[in-house]
This record gives structure tokens, sequence and C-alpha cells, in this order.
């Protein structure tokens, strides 16, 4: 009878188990659908309408000149303002074109290349696709207005749990280098990659391709490619594999150079600096105060081992 029971249950196990660990493939729909960010350098009084003003360059995207949306920073150059816009964007690649001759040349492309999937089950990291950056000119300067493309991603497959449609945004950085700095310096090189990254999960870190300006190989523009992988259940990010081509991954996302920790990270070293003083400080008190015991029952003991004088009948 016994036998039986554990049988029955070691099935009930197996049916179950199977039952919830759902099997699936299909295919990938990526679509970009927004872009927000910098887009022109301008000068004062002609931030509404950028392309009238006799200094600024203005950029498209996709062949679209964004509206402006009232954000701006100072360039720090020129007296010049980097100024924000939006625009309705469509498509798996963002190109971004700078105005002048040299934008012209060296265009800023985002693509992102959907792939397959097959045999996923729920929990699984699995590869959704490939994020492409080229690195080209774009803008940029000490204020470093980021740019976000929004975008739709949805699943399709014959499994109805692996139908889904999720949306985010890439957040693109331009990096700008002090001037004078050494761009032979493989660190500057770094600290200058422009990178770009999942603005809802920046603990996966970044794909930081080198700067045209400042690059790695002699021939600009540079581009460099990383593997983006996810899991099913909501379609949350995973992680960021394989990176390929002129660019390196990092697990920073924060503007500026990669050897400066952000605040927070300040923070979290000071605190451990001073829970770490504290402690070797609290050692130092318990040694000291063993001490202190140790030669008072070592006085004792001494008092305890001295000899005892009978009395003199």
């Amino acid at each position: 009878m016994t036998k039986m029971l554990l049988l029955s249950l070691a099935l009930t196990f197996l049916l179950h188990g199977s039952a919830s660990a759902t099997t699936g493939s299909g295919t990938v729909d990526f679509n970009f659908t927004g872009f927000s960010g910098a887009f022109a350098w301008a000068d004062p009084g002609t931030e509404n309408n950028p392309s009238l003003g006799p200094n600024n360059i203005v950029g498209t995207v996709n062949g679209v000149v964004p509206a402006f949306n009232g954000s701006e920073v100072d360039r720090g150059l020129f007296g010049q303002f980097i100024i924000g816009g939006d625009a309705q964007i469509g498509g798996t690649t963002a190109t971004m074109v700078r105005g002048d001759p040299q934008g012209q040349q060296l265009p800023n492309v985002i693509q992102f290349t959907p792939v397959s999937f097959s045999n996923v089950t729920t929990g699984q990291p699995f590869e959704l696709g490939t994020l492409s950056f080229t690195n080209g000119a774009w803008f940029g300067g000490t204020g470093n207005m980021p740019v976000n493309l929004s975008f739709t991603i949805q699943t399709h497959s014959s499994t109805p749990e692996f139908n889904q449609l999720r949306g985010g945004e890439f957040t693109m950085v331009t990096n700008t280098r002090p001037s004078g700095s050494d761009c032979s310096d493989p660190a500057i090189q770094k600290d200058e990659a422009d990178f770009v990254y999942l603005n809802d999960s920046p603990a996966l870190g970044s794909l930081r391709v080198y700067e045209a300006f400042c690059p790695v190989t002699a021939s600009p523009p540079q581009t460099g490619s990383i593997e983006l992988w996810f899991r099913f259940g909501s379609l949350d990010p995973d992680s960021l594999r394989n990176v390929q081509g002129d660019a390196f991954y990092s697990t920073s996302t924060a503007i500026g150079p990669l050897g400066v920790p952000e605040p927070s990270t300040w923070m979290l070293m000071l605190a451990g600096v001073g829970a770490l003083g504290w402690a070797v400080r609290r050692q130092r008190l318990c040694s000291d105060a063993m001490a202190a015991r140790c030669g008072e029952a070592a006085e004792g003991d001494a008092g305890d081992r001295r000899p005892q004088h009978r009395a003199t009948p």
C-alpha cells in the first residue's frame, strides 16, 4: 500500500512538473516608435526654429527633423545650447545624421536585428536579437543630453504563453573628452567611447563603441554589436552577451570617465570605509579590554600562588 502511494505521488509530481515547464518556439518583431533627445546646436533665441540660425547645426532622425521639446543644456562652446526634440520614427533602424559636412559623412546608426527562438522554456534565458551601434558624429558637449529611442517588441508563437508584447527604450550617450586629452591613451579611448543601454534595465550594463575621433582602429566610423538575452514569463531582460566589433562591454551606464565612480558608489565606498574603521577600532578596544582582564587575572593568580606563611607558634 505504501509503495502504491509513493508511486502515485511520484507520477503526480512528474505530471505537474511537465505542465509547469512550458516550452515554445516562435518569432520576434521589433519596431522603433520614437526619438527624444539632443538633435541640434543652437544659438540663444533660435531654439524654436534652429534651422534659421546661421551658426546652428541641426540633425535628422530617419530623415525627420525633431520638434523642439523645450529642453536645452549648455554646450560649453561658442555660447550655444544643445537642444532636445521629439520625433516619431519606425522600423528596426534609427539613423541620426548631423547637418554639417562631417556629420553627413559619419552618421550615428542604432539597429536591432531580432532572431527566432526555438524550444525555449519559461524562465530560461534566450537570445532575442542583436543590438548594433555605429558611432559616427552626433551632438555632444558639457551637458551630454542623452538620446532615448523608444521601441516595441512582440513575440509570436503557437504556444499562447509565448505571445507577448512589451515596450522599452534604448538610451544613447555621447561622451565628450576634456580638451587636450591624449587619444592614443587606451584609457582615454574607453572614456571617450559613446554608449547605448537598455533604459529600464541599467544594471545589465552598456555597449560602448569607440569614438570616431578617438578610435582604436584608424578608419572611422566605429561599429560594435552585442546580443540581448531575455526570459519568458513577462519577457524580462536577462543579460547582454557576446560583444563584437570596435566595442567593449561595461557594467557602467554613467556619463563621464569610466574610472570615476557615480555619487551613489562614492557613498557606498565611504560607508564601507567607515564601517571598516569602526570594526578595527572596536577590535582594538576589545583587545585592550581583554588584555586588561588578562592582566587582572594574572595578578590574581599570582596572588593565589604566593607562599602561605604559617603563624609561628
